[in-house]
Parts: C-alpha cells; structure tokens; sequence
C-alpha cells in the first residue's frame, strides 16, 4: 500500500484563522453544518461566480483524524484586526482553506460517514478519489489517502485492460470505473505531487495518446473547475513518449509483417505473400501506432488458416508479449524517476468510521 507522504504541517492548505468577509457573504453548506459544530471551515470553489462555503463542523472530530488540523487548532484564534468584522459566525471561529469547496466536502464525507460512503454499490467518479488523496496528503490522512490511492491504482495499473481495451463496438461486462483521457491528464500533477511515479506513466500515456498537442497544452478542468495544466516537463514526456511509441510499434511491424526469414516456415512463399497483404492496416493511422492495443491482430483463427503452423506459433506468440513488453517499459518510455516512497500498511487503528 502507497505510504502517505510526508509534510509540514499547515503547509499551504490554510489561509487565514479569522474573518477576512462579511459572514452574509458565507454560504452555509446544507450537509455539514451542525448545529452543535464548533467551528466554520470556508472553501470556494474556481469558477468565476462561485461563492465562499462554509462547513459548521467540530473541531475535536478535524484533530483527531488529522495532525495538521490538531496542531492548527490548539494555538490561540488570532483577533481580527480593526475594521475587518466579526471574528466569528453564530459564536463560531472561521478557517479558511485553501482547497476547494468540492475538494474539502469529500474529506468531510470519509470523516463523518466514514470511508464506506465511498465503496459500492454507490457509484464513485474519478473527482471524489482524487479530492481523498489530494486533500488526505494535504493534512496528513493517511486512511483516507489510503482508501482514495488503492482505488485510483486499481483503475489505472489494470495491465489486462490498458494492455487490450475492448473497442466501443464490442462491448464489456466489466462495468468498473476507468478514467478517461482527460481524468489522466489531471491525475498526472496528482500523482507527480503524491510522488507515485508508477501511476504517473500510465496517466501519461493514456492521456498523451488519446489527446491532441493542442489538448495536452489547454489542460483540463477539474470538478471544482480548477484548470489543471501539465507542467513543461510532463508535457515533453507526452511528445518523446509518442515518438518512442511509434519506434518501438514500427520495429515491431519490421519484425514480424516484414521479416522475410522466419524459423521454420513450411510455405515461406504463401505466407509472404499473405503477411504483405497485412502491412497497411498494421501501420494504419497515427494513433493505432502510439497505442499498446495491437488492433488488428496479425493473427487471428480466420487467417490463422492462411499462414503455416510455425508462422502461426510465432506471430500468437509475438503479438501476445509486445503489448505486455510496452506495458512493463512505459516507466522508461516516459522517462519517469523512480518514487521516493515504500510502499507501507497503515497500522489497524487507523481505520476511518463514521463519526
């Protein structure tokens, strides 16, 4: 299990411990304000009309689950300074973050409810597992870290998936979450922040290969509308990662559509002649040449008929390890560091009930 990293506490998650607005300014969120909360925690979201939010929640539920609040929590509430208002809103002393109001209302969901609101059969979207990782390394969650990253890992390191995705047309009984092109991309700052590197090249290739250069550049929006934009770095492994892609696809078709020697053909003639009439469609179309899906197969039961026993033991055996190779190599096709972090089992009393 992916280790927690390590931070300072408070560090850039909080902005200010008193009243920098007018509480009628403050939206009170409909879910977590509690008549018995003892503090007002305040997030806005990032699109341009959104309002400040405040969740009336207690203090003794945010320091027991989190070091960062704890520490925050425990040092005397400043007073405001002249002029600035209230320091409070209904007798309660205001925080406010700097996450989003979407980011931190899933947070309050696994301290409140527990993280069994975030298991199925309630359907779970790639927004509400990265606000628990993002926000669980923010303040130093490890359970909710934990239980967000394990199902982030399990939809993207899915080597039978990412290796042969089914084709629209075909169909799948397998109705498991996968992110999309655009989920990748943002999860690729996401997991270069967390250091998960492993998860960083899968998010990189599917979104370098399922975005234009233009896509890859403009970003994508998150739930809470906050634009993610790929640093310069990751953007130039999305671009060499194509090109290194597209190498390694053309010296596989040169090894197999191409080779005129093949060990043990017993028809070398017929087989030639049938492997050329293959060489367009296997080199057909930019994107089917940068993917890890060999789509179409060189060999399947209908011209398996048409190539020799030998020709057909080795073309099934080739086609099926060059996927599963490109698979085990994309850590170096996108030139990714090695993670700083072990892998680490939370201890048993750190799991997260309701509260």
């Amino acid at each position: 299990m992916d280790a927690v990293p390590t931070m300072q506490p408070g560090s850039e998650v909080v902005e200010s411990l008193v009243e920098v607005f007018p509480s009628s300014d403050i939206l009170h969120d409909p879910d977590f304000w509690f008549n018995d909360g003892n503090i007002v925690i305040v997030a806005k979201d990032h699109y341009p009309d959104a309002r400040l939010t405040g969740f009336r929640v207690h203090m003794g539920v945010m320091s027991r689950h989190s070091e960062v609040f704890k520490n925050l929590l425990c040092q005397p509430l400043p007073r405001p300074k002249e002029g600035e208002g209230a320091a409070t809103i209904e007798g309660c002393p205001q925080m406010l973050v700097t996450d989003s109001h979407y980011d931190f209302k899933q947070l309050l969901h696994a301290l409140y409810d527990g993280i069994g609101y975030f298991t199925e059969p309630e359907p779970v979207g790639f927004g509400e597992l990265a606000a628990l990782v993002r926000l669980g390394h923010n303040y130093d969650i490890a359970p909710v870290y934990s239980a967000g990253l394990k199902r982030l890992r399990a939809a993207f390191d899915d080597r039978a998936y990412w290796v042969d995705p089914p084709s629209p047309d075909e169909g799948t009984d397998d109705e498991r979450w996968r992110p999309n092109h655009w989920e990748a991309l943002i999860a690729v700052n996401l997991f270069r922040t967390i250091e998960v590197h492993d998860l960083r090249a899968i998010a990189l290739y599917i979104s370098s290969t399922q975005l234009t250069a233009e896509q890859l550049i403009r970003g994508a929006e998150r739930e809470d509308h906050f634009l993610e934009r790929l640093a310069d770095d990751d953007l130039a492994r999305c671009f060499e990662g194509r090109l290194c892609l597209l190498s390694r696809r053309l010296d596989y078709v040169n090894s197999t559509v191409l080779l005129n020697s093949r060990p043990g053909c017993e028809r070398a003639k017929e087989c030639s002649a049938h492997l050329k009439t293959l060489l367009p469609e296997q080199t057909y179309g930019y994107a089917n040449l940068i993917g890890l899906k060999l789509a179409p197969r060189i060999y399947r039961p209908v011209q398996g008929e048409q190539l020799c026993g030998r020709c057909t033991d080795l073309y099934k055996e080739r086609e099926e390890q060059f996927p599963e190779e490109l698979w085990d190599g994309l850590r170096e096709i996108m030139s990714m560091p090695r993670s700083t972090l072990e892998p680490e089992t939370p201890s048993e009393n750190t799991t997260i009930t309701a509260a």
